[in-house]
């Protein structure tokens, strides 16, 4: 799943091409990835595109008229642009534009305008796994629908003292804790595993028994790591790909998905344990 880096090189990506832009009209291939389409597609026809940007883990579309596109890409979910197809003459060269869409696409959003490097005027979400959703807000719903997804701070706004009482009232693993989007989104299993490393913190620790200076330094690590994923175009691990193109952190891991490894530190043997369900490396000399 992507996590804040990648959803942030997403929405940038998006956000440049288009900003301004204006939704001509949409097609929904595959029902289940939103909730009544007929709706969706109406609020979503002939609105300009205000803003993209990164909302936790979610792409967020402000859209004109108070309404708002969020998009939940789970395993798989991507976006492309690329042509629709809508200078096809003939009824049947639009279907056989139709079935030239990429694999895996559910959902086509064609534009009023070109955008995009080469004059692309379709945007795709493609998801290989089906696991991603698309949920429109219509106007005056936005404040209401925040409350429901119940997304905790972003890590560059929480401030230290309500993270570390966040870690306090808690008995679970420190990692999980900071992979709970209640508490704090847009952290997964890549940047948690990385950054515990970072602030020589053992991952299955118990919350409550990390002190306010421990927290402060496992913000402080988070936040770097996370900027510099960002700056890098986020981690092209499994099939993760921005619209113009894929990241490289992951060139610059140092525990995730290294069991066996040596610790880059202390070069002693990294292991892997479960914790909340998730596989998490981590070196059993440096992280105390």
């Amino acid at each position: 799943m992507p996590e804040l880096p990648e959803a942030q090189t997403i929405a940038s990506d998006l956000n440049s091409a288009l900003q301004g832009v204006t939704i001509a009209d949409a097609r929904i291939l595959y029902r289940p990835i939103v909730q009544n389409p007929e709706p969706f597609l109406e609020l979503c026809r002939g609105r300009e595109i205000l803003e993209v940007k990164r909302l936790g883990k979610m792409i967020h579309f402000r859209l004109a008229g108070d309404c708002h596109l969020l998009v939940s890409l789970r395993m798989t979910g991507q976006f492309l642009l690329g042509q629709s197809g809508r200078s096809a003459s003939s009824a049947a060269a639009a279907t056989a534009a139709t079935t030239a869409y990429p694999p895996h696409v559910h959902a086509v959003f064609n534009l009023a305008s070109a955008a995009g490097p080469q004059g692309e005027d379709a945007l795709f979400y493609r998801d290989a796994r089906k696991f991603g959703r698309l949920l429109m807000v219509a106007p005056g719903e936005f404040a209401a629908t925040l409350a429901k997804l119940n997304l905790g701070p972003d890590p560059f706004e929480i401030d230290p003292e309500r993270f570390a009482a966040a870690l306090a009232h808690t008995q679970r693993a420190v990692k999980t804790v900071i992979m709970d989007q209640s508490l704090i989104s847009g952290i997964g299993n890549i940047y948690a595993a990385e950054a515990l490393f970072a602030a020589k913190i053992a991952p299955a620790r118990p919350a409550s028994s990390i002190n306010i200076r421990e927290a402060s330094r496992i913000l402080e690590k988070t936040r770097a790591i996370l900027t510099e994923a960002i700056q890098l175009r986020g981690s092209t691990v499994s099939n993760y790909s921005a619209p113009f193109g894929p990241g490289s952190y992951q060139e610059r891991h140092l525990v995730y998905r290294q069991k066996g490894a040596p610790c880059p530190v202390c070069r002693a043997t990294l292991a892997q344990q479960a914790i909340g369900g998730r596989s998490t490396v981590f070196c059993p000399r440096c992280q105390k």
